[in-house]
C-alpha cells in the first residue's frame, strides 16, 4: 500500500484515480530544486497566507535543511521526475525505519511480542503516517528521529549509556532540529529525563551529560539556525 501510493499520488491538490495529493508538496519540492539550481539555502520572503502562494509553491523555505540536501543529489542527477519518486521514496523508507524503532520502543515499556505486533500494525495502517510518509515531506524524517530520540531517552532514563548515549542524544536532538524545529519540544524532556537520573546520586554525572548533550546539539543545529534569523 505504502509503495503505491509512492507512485500514484498526484502532486500537488489534484486528484486522480480518487487520490487527492498534499497541497504543500510543490512548496517541499521547490525547496529541494532551489539547493539543486543554487547550491545555497533559499530564503523565505513571502507568507503562505498571501495571495498566489499555493502557486507560486515559495512558502516552505523557512524549513530547516536536511531532508531536502538529502534529496538534492538524486533530484541533480537523474532529474526532477525521478528525482521526484526519490523524494518519496525517502519519506518512505524514515517511514519504514519508524515501525522498526516504534517496535524497540515498546519493547522498552515491557510489552510482549504480540502487543508491539499489534502497535507496529496500528502505526504501519495510520492513514495519517501512511499519507505523509507517502510524498515530499520533511514529516517522515521527524517521525523517525523523533522516535529515536524516544529510545535514548528511555535508554538514558534506564541508567544505559554514559558520555557515549549523551554524545548520541546530542547528535539526535541535533539532526532533529536540521529537520523541524517542532522538535525542539524534546530538550525539556532531556532535561528532565536528566534531572531523574541526577535523583538518583551525585554518581551518575547527570549534569555533564546534559551539557554534552545540549552543547553537541547547539553545535550541529545552532548555525543554521544563526543563519535563518
Amino acid at each position: 500500500l505504502r509503495v503505491y501510493l509512492v507512485f500514484t499520488l498526484p502532486l500537488g491538490q489534484t486528484v486522480a484515480g480518487r487520490l487527492e495529493g498534499l497541497n504543500d508538496e510543490p512548496a517541499h519540492f521547490n525547496y529541494v530544486r532551489y539547493l539543486v539550481e543554487h547550491r545555497a539555502f533559499p530564503v523565505q520572503r513571502r507568507h503562505v497566507a498571501e495571495p498566489g502562494a499555493f502557486a507560486r509553491a515559495d512558502f516552505e523555505y523557512y524549513q530547516p535543511p536536511l531532508y531536502y540536501l538529502l534529496c538534492a543529489p538524486m533530484v541533480a542527477v537523474a532529474g526532477e521526475r525521478a528525482g521526484l519518486m526519490f523524494c518519496r521514496a525517502l519519506s518512505l523508507l524514515c517511514a519504514l525505519l519508524s515501525l522498526v524503532v516504534l517496535s524497540r520502543v515498546l519493547a522498552l515499556f515491557g510489552l510482549g511480542a504480540s502487543a508491539r505486533r499489534a502497535g507496529v500494525v496500528f502505526a504501519a495502517l495510520l492513514p495519517v503516517h501512511v499519507y505523509f510518509t507517502s510524498v515530499v515531506s520533511n514529516d517522515s524524517l521527524c517521525w523517525l528521529i523523533a522516535l529515536l530520540i524516544t529510545h535514548e531517552l528511555l535508554m538514558r532514563a534506564r541508567g544505559a549509556g554514559g558520555t557515549r548515549a549523551d554524545l548520541r542524544l546530542g547528535v539526535l536532538l541535533g539532526l532533529g532540529m536540521l529537520t523541524k524545529s517542532a522538535l525542539a519540544v524534546f530538550f525539556p524532556v532531556a532535561l528532565l529525563v536528566y534531572a531523574m537520573i541526577e535523583r538518583r546520586g551525585p554518581g551518575h554525572h547527570a549534569l555533564a551529560g546534559a551539557l554534552v548533550a545540549l552543547g553537541v546539539s547547539l553545535l550541529i543545529a545552532g548555525p543554521w539556525y544563526v543563519r535563518n534569523l
